[in-house]
Formats: C-alpha cells, structure tokens, sequence
C-alpha cells in the first residue's frame, strides 16, 4: 500500500505505510526522515509528542517528503497540498476556541439570562465534536460523503474473513457512541481512533479499491 505511484493516486489512505523498500529503494535515499500515519499513531500512543505544535510538524514532514519524492503536478503531489490546507484550517479553526489549563474541562461563564439557562459544552468536548463532524461530513471532489462505508461494520456473514483479519474493529457509530458518553479525554485519543480506522480499511482492502 505505498503511496509514492506516480500516476493514478488513489485515496489518502495510501499515506498510511511508507513505500515498499523492495519497489521503491530509491525512496530511501532521497527521503531522510520518512514518516507515515502508523508512525504517527504510535508516536501519539507513546505520548512522545509534547504538544500539539509537534503532531503538527510530524503530519508536515510527511507531506512534504511526499513533494519532494514525486512529481510536481502529479495527483499525489497535488492531494498533499490539499491534505495540508485541510490539516491547517481545522488546527486554525480548532485554536479559536478558547482553551487554557484552568479552563481545559470547562467552557468559559455565559451571559446570565432570564428564563432556561443555555446548556454550556465544556471547550475541550466542542474541539472533540468538531473533529468528528469534519470526518462525517467531509465530500470528495464527486459530491461522495466519504465516511459512508465507515459508519458500520461488515456483516459478519457476508464477510467472515474480516474479523479474522481486523484484529481491532471500529466504525463511526462507536466512535461517536464513544464521544456522545464523554469516553475521549482529548482529541489525541480520537484521532488514533480515526487512524485505527482508516487502518483497517487499509489492511482488509485492496490499494487500488
């Protein structure tokens, strides 16, 4: 599943595993710090980034590795631009929300009111929400809602194999079941969730699918 062909790019889940030593050695010398989203995830459950400025710098560098090994012009090339606009824009509209150590599971005091008081949702929960709703809601250039086939799991008689494969199932219905109960203490542990997904997808399906 590598993500370094030239012509006909496929989906972002290609970004998931660094290209293949064996068809792309070339890769190796040209790249000096290659990265994927399995490092990434396993960089966030080993807790080794101490701040959101160094998550960040991480999913550049895999962009930009991906610039400098391919084409300009080519769709891969092009697909890490976009992949980084829309990486900045949610970090961008994420950081508008206030957030301090004081206030990390509280939102801010709201204005005092005649009659029910407006339900207050603490700062980090709206950051979770948000994430979410960007993944769910998000459409390809063709108008497709792309978390469509992730909102369930396969069925288990239609597809037995799977669960021989997929050690971890998940989908978007656990995962928000998971948010809706208050179940993520902050947005690290809900992005490995969506990469634990997007794995599998990986994993159980062919590159070119």
């Amino acid at each position: 599943m590598e993500y370094v062909c030239k012509d006909g790019w496929q989906p972002m889940l290609m970004f998931m595993e660094k290209p293949s030593k064996k068809l792309y050695p070339d890769y190796y010398q040209v790249i000096a710090e290659p990265i994927d989203m399995l490092a990434i995830e396993a960089n966030i459950k080993a807790e080794k980034y101490q701040s959101e400025n160094e998550l960040i710098l991480a999913f550049k560098l895999m962009f930009n590795n991906c610039r400098q090994y391919n084409e300009e012009g080519s769709l891969i090339y092009k697909d890490a631009n976009t992949l980084e606009k829309v990486l900045m824009d949610k970090v961008k509209e994420l950081r508008l929300l206030p957030d301090n150590p004081r206030s990390k599971f509280t939102a801010s005091t709201p204005t005092r009111n005649v009659g029910r008081p407006k339900k207050v949702i603490p700062v980090h929960l709206q950051k979770l929400r948000t994430l979410y709703d960007t993944i769910k809601n998000y459409h390809d250039a063709k108008g497709r809602e792309l978390s469509l086939i992730f909102m369930k799991l396969p069925n288990k008689n239609e597809y037995p194999d799977y669960y021989e494969v997929i050690k971890q199932p998940i989908h978007m219905e656990k995962i928000a079941s998971t948010l809706k109960n208050n179940g993520y203490d902050n947005l690290d542990e809900l992005v490995s969730n969506f990469i634990l997904m997007f794995d599998n997808a990986c994993k159980y399906n062919e590159p070119d699918s």
